[in-house]
């Protein structure tokens, strides 16, 4: 079974809800497939979705796989001493609170110090070390598309775990009034950039993504 990495809203959203979407950029398109896209806008709508569907792979797999959940965590000792992981209990950063210096995690001492004698505080460890059994969610996989981001809607955006934020006009700003409107679509925009316009996958740029939807079938 394949494993995917969450953010912490998309596992909050997997143990509240039991159908939820997924997006991820599309990796590894030609530098020449990009610029022709931003070029040429009506190109995302074409044949060329389903050449990057079949050419591209997707992170997702298949309609039917099953996928175990990756998260941020630690293992967390009962007492102050080294215990292997699996004395341990797992706790999960988009759930739980960090307990400091009772985090242990395949310690070989224990009694670690910092220089001015305080407690070591060994922070959250990466989703990518989150051995299987401690896995607490497994998704099926619904369905794949490809698509622009910008064509997520409005009920995709909310069953992707995002909060609604409110949209304001420029008139509105300047009469120092709130629209009453809120909507998913603006903070999935939000979140989405606040996660790849860095690595060259921004909204702005409307670049294909990987679009899932999935069923919850096991929670733990």
């Amino acid at each position: 079974m394949k494993s995917i990495i969450l953010h912490d809203f998309e596992v909050c959203n997997a143990l509240k809800n039991d159908v939820i979407q997924i997006r991820r950029p599309v990796k590894n398109i030609p530098e020449c497939v990009i610029l022709d896209m931003k070029r040429e806008p009506k190109l995302r709508d074409s044949n060329l979705t389903k050449w990057l569907l079949k050419m591209c792979k997707c992170p997702f797999g298949q309609p039917g796989d099953q996928l175990w959940v990756k998260e941020t965590w630690q293992a967390v000792s009962p007492d102050e001493n080294y215990r292997p992981i699996d004395e341990c209990n797992i706790i999960y950063a988009a759930t739980d609170i960090h307990p400091g210096f009772l985090a242990s995690e395949y310690r070989y001492h224990n009694g670690y110090k910092n220089d001015d004698g305080a407690d070591i505080v060994y922070p959250w460890r990466s989703s990518v070390r989150l051995p299987r059994e401690a896995s607490r969610i497994t998704l099926e996989v619904d369905e794949i598309r490809v698509e622009p981001v910008q064509n997520i809607t409005e009920d995709d955006a909310k069953e992707e775990g995002i909060d609604p934020e409110f949209e304001m006009s420029v008139e509105e700003f300047y009469n120092k009034k709130i629209s009453p409107n809120s909507t998913y679509k603006l903070g999935f925009k939000h979140v989405w950039d606040s996660l790849y316009a860095e690595k060259g996958f921004g909204w702005d740029d409307n670049l294909p993504v990987w679009a899932g939807k999935f069923k919850v079938v096991e929670r733990k």
